[in-house]
């Protein structure tokens, strides 16, 4: 894990985990340059973000960072999804690509060193995820990578939506 600390008071504003320990740190998703960085080979990886001290609803837009310096293992298929309850339950807020997808479809927007690209929300929750204020949110692999893996390769990850002190 890695936290994102207020440098005033030292504190930690928001945390950064993933399913496991591939390569590089699962903070490195809140860095602001490209890093090597990725999950093990495994279904269903994710990363997530939890807000310590915040809340965040009504998220129009997003954008992730590929975590490898070609465009090898890029992203494909995946959700984000939102949890009002610490990670006990999740909504989904952004499908894209497909429920166990090969490595020839999905998303081909992170294919490249580093590349990074910004999304829209299609509403996968519809009205639910607009007013729910939820304290993490993750990226959920649905699956195939771009070569036909199961590691996730992230190194940055901004959120577009409304934040608020948590309640």
């Amino acid at each position: 894990g890695g936290d994102l600390v207020d440098g005033a008071t030292g504190e930690g504003l928001v945390r950064g985990t993933r399913s496991s320990d591939g390569h590089g740190k699962a903070r490195d998703v809140l860095g602001t340059e490209g890093v090597r960085c990725r999950t093990d080979s495994e279904p269903n990886s994710w990363w997530r973000i939890d807000f310590k001290k915040h809340q965040v609803r009504g998220i129009q837009r997003y954008s992730l960072r590929h975590g490898y310096q070609g465009s090898a293992f890029s992203l494909r298929h995946w959700r984000l999804e939102g949890s009002a309850d610490g990670g006990a339950s999740w909504v989904a807020i952004d499908v894209r690509g497909k429920e166990g997808g090969n490595k020839d479809e999905g998303d081909k927007s992170l294919n490249g060193e580093y590349a990074t690209h910004t999304w829209e929300v299609n509403n996968g929750g519809g009205q639910e995820q607009q007013q729910q204020w939820f304290d993490s949110l993750r990226i959920l692999q649905t699956g195939e990578n771009s070569d036909g893996y199961d590691n996730l390769c992230l190194s940055g990850w901004e959120v577009y939506g409304t934040l608020r002190e948590r309640q």
